[in-house]
């Protein structure tokens, strides 16, 4: 009963309710009408200015500050600020409070971070351009061609993030980079009768990182932009389809790695994002399997990369 009180209160109302309706996402509806002859057990409408209406799960409100229609001014959902929380503050709708996703301790007079009232979980799918760290060796000279086009990719990423307080959260994450350099017209020796020959070779590699870490949000002061950053460990996987003249090679190898990331995000829609990252991740072999044969490298093979990427968030409870 306590968590509709607002809304009991409404309907023995004779007369609509102009309010500003505060929104769980960190936005507020402003100078609309609140229809009571539409709700329902889980809704309420709301009138704009303009006489457009929206529905609203009584599950996305924090609190409704009753005033006046200011017929000067048009309705409008936008962040709200700090001095508009403290106008909350003064308001009886801060007891509809059973109802949102507000701390225990954000009672008149406390303040409180928007961020609690985020959703609790969010998936990213995300993609760009990849780099890889490692130099390139004086036994290439002449291949360097060859060897960029190597260390220069793609990637692919994509992550489930849960967020155990409006703060930090704990996240999923897997990655794949791919690249690949073909080169014809190389001298080969053949090895049982030392005779060159010309072919040619080629390589297809991808690296594949599954890990788990943790992820902190900050809001920046418009509530437009999020700043997220993250740092997570996990396994790296290797592979290698490769090609030596007329000899096939498959080259496998997996290590342990380490991902750290910075993101700016850009609301779009209030469950919508968009994000542009970069991070960076470290790893290196010591062993790698050659057709099904273990071979030790005598210098550790780097896996570290940088990732620019763009990408898309949805954000759910």
């Amino acid at each position: 009963m306590r968590k509709h009180l607002l809304f009991i209160i409404l309907l023995i109302t004779n007369l609509n309710m102009a309010a500003d309706v505060y929104l769980k996402s960190g936005k507020v509806w402003t100078n609309v009408t609140i229809l009571k002859e539409l709700e329902t057990d889980y809704s309420i409408t709301i009138e704009s200015t303009g006489n457009e209406r929206t529905s609203l799960s009584k599950g996305q409100i924090i609190g409704i500050a009753d005033k006046q229609i200011d017929p000067e001014k048009s309705s409008e959902l936008k962040f709200f600020t700090d001095d508009q929380l403290k106008e909350l503050d003064e308001k009886w709708a801060w007891k509809y409070l059973a109802n949102s996703r507000v701390p225990a301790n954000s009672t008149p007079g406390n303040h409180y971070s928007p961020l609690a009232n985020q959703p609790n979980f969010m998936i990213k799918i995300e993609g760009g351009y990849s780099y890889r760290l490692a130099d390139i060796e004086d036994d290439y000279s002449g291949y360097e061609g060859y060897i960029n086009e190597l260390k220069n990719g793609f990637n692919i990423s994509t992550s489930l993030t849960y967020f155990f307080t409006g703060s930090y959260g704990i996240e999923l994450n897997y990655t794949r980079f791919s690249s690949s350099s073909s080169k014809d017209n190389i001298y080969f020796v053949d090895p049982q009768t030392n005779d060159l020959f010309m072919g040619s070779m080629e390589d297809k590699i991808t690296f594949t990182f599954i890990g788990a870490g943790i992820v902190r949000r900050a809001l920046f002061p418009n509530r437009k932009f999020q700043w997220h950053s993250g740092l997570s460990a996990g396994y790296v996987l290797y592979n290698n389809d490769a090609r030596m003249a007329y000899l096939p090679l498959n080259i496998e190898g997996s290590t342990f790695g380490l991902r750290a990331f910075g993101e700016i995000d850009y609301s779009v829609q209030e469950n919508l994002s968009l994000c542009a990252t970069i991070s960076v991740l470290y790893g290196s072999m010591g062993e790698i399997k050659v057709n099904g044969v273990k071979v030790s490298l005598d210098q550790r093979e780097s896996t570290s990369r940088i990732d620019i990427n763009i990408g898309l968030k949805y954000l759910f409870n």
